[in-house]
């Protein structure tokens, strides 16, 4: 039985296409609340390859075309993230795989726009996508099926998906900003969603890589840059926005040009570590923020994209 639901909104088609799947994973497909897995995602055959580190457990998902970006999130609220991608082809389409092995269609969005799913002020992560041509963020939630946009944002930004917001003291959840990094003045532009606070920050240098990752482990996003040319990381912790002099600044080398870093909390102390992804050898290099030992594992091939769920996506109570 497939199910049609069709909407037509001022700027995007939403299309809900839904049939049944075999479920291949369990719960913990994607570890939504530890750090066990490391994963890529294979374009050339649309497959995910998921490894567990401390038992060497793999599981594969194919889940996607050639062309296709890897988006997994926790869509549905379960507690799981769910196996997704973006099909830029089309330019519309977003295609889940629940944790329930429901398969779902999605169209949200148009050509030329990027993904940036997370957790928009609901208690599940939304589909949502930003539009360089106009600056704007669209985002829909598949649970309340409620839509909202934002302008946020100039052609040439680099999009965040990250909880800069403070919304976490007061919410049963980490709450997104609409933040975007501007590379022509190096700057951070942060709209949280709920508040009127718009805070910036000048930071880094024009051909760096803006990181969205909770270093410091208070629940908010920092301020952080990784450098190609010197492998380095360069994170300003989040207590800035209550300290005009800034908050505190840590600089950690780790990597090399050509590397791509992923920032996530893979020791599970509550902090995001200093990782990256070899791409000429598929070695995984992570500074594990409990104790400071290394951890390298080999982990996928030439091509391969790596894949992290987003903080955004954990449930936390707040303290």
């Amino acid at each position: 039985m497939k199910t049609f639901t069709r909407s037509v909104l001022p700027i995007l088609l939403l299309l809900d296409l839904a049939y049944s799947a075999e479920a291949l994973f369990a719960a913990d497909a994607f570890d939504p609340q530890g750090g066990e897995h490391i994963a890529v995602y294979r374009p050339s055959n649309g497959t995910f390859y998921v490894r567990n580190r401390a038992t060497g457990a793999i599981k594969t998902q194919q889940w996607g075309i050639v062309g296709d970006i890897p988006v997994p999130a926790d869509y549905d609220g379960d507690g799981t993230t769910d196996f997704a991608v973006f099909r830029p082809s089309e330019g519309t389409s977003w295609v889940i795989k629940s944790s329930n092995g429901e398969g779902h269609f999605w169209y949200w969005g148009q050509a030329g726009d990027v993904p940036v799913p997370g957790n928009y002020g609901a208690s599940s992560d939304e589909l949502a996508i930003w539009r360089p041509s106009n600056g704007t963020w669209y985002t829909y939630n598949i649970n309340s099926q409620r839509s909202a946009q934002r302008q946020w944002g100039e052609n040439g930004d680099k999009p965040l998906v990250g909880s800069y917001t403070t919304g976490g003291s007061f919410l049963l959840f980490p709450v997104q900003a609409y933040t975007v990094w501007r590379p022509s003045n190096k700057t951070f532009y942060i709209n949280e969603v709920y508040g009127s606070k718009k805070p910036t920050r000048v930071f880094g240098v024009p051909s760096d890589q803006p990181i969205a990752a909770d270093f410091n482990g208070d629940r908010v996003t920092d301020i952080a840059v990784w450098r190609p040319s010197n492998g380095t990381w360069y994170v300003v912790h989040s207590d800035f926005r209550t300290s005009p002099a800034g908050g505190k600044q840590i600089n950690q080398q780790w990597g090399q040009a050509g590397d791509v870093p992923v920032a996530r909390d893979f020791d599970s102390d509550g902090k995001a570590d200093h990782a990256i992804w070899r791409p000429s050898n598929g070695m995984w290099h992570i500074i594990r923020s409990s104790n400071g030992t290394v951890e390298s594992q080999q982990w996928g091939q030439v091509g391969d994209i790596p894949v992290s769920y987003h903080v955004a996506s954990r449930v936390v109570v707040p303290r």
